[in-house]
């Protein structure tokens, strides 16, 4: 297995905070390389999506010869609020520990500096701010889950590619030698066995914004909203569906509709063909759209894995793998 042993002796870094990463043999300042805002040229192009028409994928674009020098290259970004800043500490580690060479990207969406002083201490990791003024609207709600298909186009429009990690996601090993990047379209979900079919977990509301029945997500399995991979040497693929994703993000009707609930959750009858209580926001939607735009199935597609192969999901500090912690100066009592 490439990277650090489990066990690893990780010697603190004794210089200045980390904020650079090697990406394509460039150093990059990870605190200038995305701003995390949404333009408002960005608003009226989402705007203009009609999310309850076909979504069509120019396939003849597709170029699937991506490199392992630039795969590995892609960073991985996530937000955190304060309250989950423990949690992502394990999801930091294992990066370190499984791909050690990939930069980290984590954004602010509600943390003290303390806070942020201690994620950055990590290996590899910077923290980027939220732009409020432009991006304050679509985060003031954290648990709608607006901001995570915003914070991945931003960076996608920077990187050849990006892994987005939730707080919880563990990685168990590297995904640098993932077979799919080589006959992949540009994006790689990873589907959730226990929340699936997506039908059961997605509230009538979004289901009306895209124009879908609940009869043609009845069977389709749901892609994991802690985890995917986008990749622009897909051609049309990733972008095509990026958008989408991004424009019902945009649209609360769409994102969160009226009622919609997380808790509640009566998994039981998940096969019912039913809605069972639980909408699953950004995880709902990026099932819908990728039904949509692979409608003969994503395993078809050769974009689907299973989840559990490559990640734990803990939603809870565990120290499953050592921190790798650059700076010992900055203590972990800072938060």
């Amino acid at each position: 297995m490439p990277g650090l042993a489990s066990n690893a002796m990780i010697k603190p870094f004794k210089g200045a905070v980390y904020s650079q990463v090697w990406i394509n043999r460039n150093a990059v300042d990870l605190r200038t390389a995305v701003c995390g805002s949404i333009p408002e040229e960005w608003r009226k192009q989402f705007s203009k999506i009609r999310l309850d028409q076909p979504i069509q994928v120019n396939r003849k674009s597709r170029n699937t010869n991506l490199t392992d020098e630039t795969f590995q290259s892609f960073p991985v970004i996530g937000g955190v609020s304060g309250n989950h800043v423990r949690e992502i500490e394990d999801m930091l580690s294992s990066v370190a520990v499984t791909m050690p060479k990939r930069g980290i990207i984590i954004y602010d969406i509600g943390m003290s500096n303390a806070k942020k002083i201690f994620l950055q201490s990590h290996c590899n990791v910077a923290v980027n701010r939220i732009r409020m003024d432009l991006f304050g609207d679509l985060v003031t709600h954290i648990r709608d889950y607006q901001w995570k298909a915003l914070l991945v186009y931003s960076a996608f429009l920077k990187f050849d590619g990006v892994l987005f990690s939730d707080a919880s996601i563990r990685y168990k090993h590297s995904l640098d030698e993932l077979p799919l990047v080589r006959n992949g379209v540009g994006y790689i979900g990873m589907e959730v066995r226990d929340y699936s079919p997506a039908g059961a977990f997605t509230h009538d509301g979004m289901l009306e914004a895209f124009g879908v029945s609940r009869e043609s997500v009845a069977t389709s399995p749901t892609v994991i909203g802690g985890s995917h991979i986008w990749f622009k040497q897909g051609g049309d693929v990733a972008s095509t569906v990026l958008t989408h994703l991004v424009a019902c993000s945009m649209r609360k009707a769409c994102i969160a509709p009226e009622g919609a609930t997380l808790p509640n959750c009566n998994k039981t009858e998940r096969l019912s063909g039913r809605y069972i209580g639980c909408h699953r926001f950004d995880q709902s939607a990026i099932s819908v759209v990728t039904e949509k735009a692979f409608p003969k199935g994503l395993s078809n597609e050769q974009c689907l894995i299973e989840a559990l192969n490559f990640i734990h999901v803990r939603r809870r500090g565990t120290g499953m793998y050592p921190p790798c912690i650059r700076n010992s100066s900055l203590s972990p009592e800072l938060v």
